[in-house]
């Protein structure tokens, strides 16, 4: 996406687990009004692990949390994640974009329903002792994307 980039390296950085009822966001604000048509994400598995389909989408937030349906979403396959040492970034292209409008808190949410404790998809966060990103934050849910906690703690 062009008018929205998130940075991160993995160096130091946490892992967050998407499978089953565990989903993960990331909350953040467009500068500019433009239609976004995939993400790329800082992905892997753990090897023998085959998380399956892993959807990405954007969603509205509500008191800056995800609500609501997606906006947008596309899949990537879980089971084609690199291993931990080959990680990479995988771009999730959406079915159809969807305008964001600058000044707004959207969220990126990430989940593979398919999956459980033991196949699980991935995603490098930026931890607390690294600068914050002000336009969002780090999110959790533990069911199905019902209720979400701000993990203020990680980007």
């Amino acid at each position: 996406m062009a008018l929205f980039t998130r940075y991160a390296d993995g160096a130091g950085g946490s892992s967050f687990s998407a499978y089953g009822v565990e989903w993960m966001g990331q909350t953040f604000t467009p500068i500019l009004t433009h239609t976004i048509t995939s993400v790329k994400l800082y992905m892997w598995r753990i090897a023998g692990h085959l998380p399956g389909t892993v959807t990405v989408s954007i969603r509205a937030t509500a008191a800056g949390l995800p609500t609501g349906t997606d906006l947008a979403s596309g899949t990537t396959s879980g089971n084609t994640l690199p291993l931990l040492a080959d990680i990479t970034w995988r771009e999730i292209v959406f079915t159809a974009g969807v305008l964001l409008t600058g000044g707004t808190k959207y969220a990126i949410v990430v989940r593979a329903t398919g999956g459980d404790a033991s196949n699980q998809a991935q995603v490098v966060v930026d931890p607390s002792d690294t600068p914050g990103y002000s336009g969002g934050s780090m999110c959790e849910s533990s069911d199905s994307g019902g209720s979400w906690i701000d993990n203020n703690s990680n980007d």
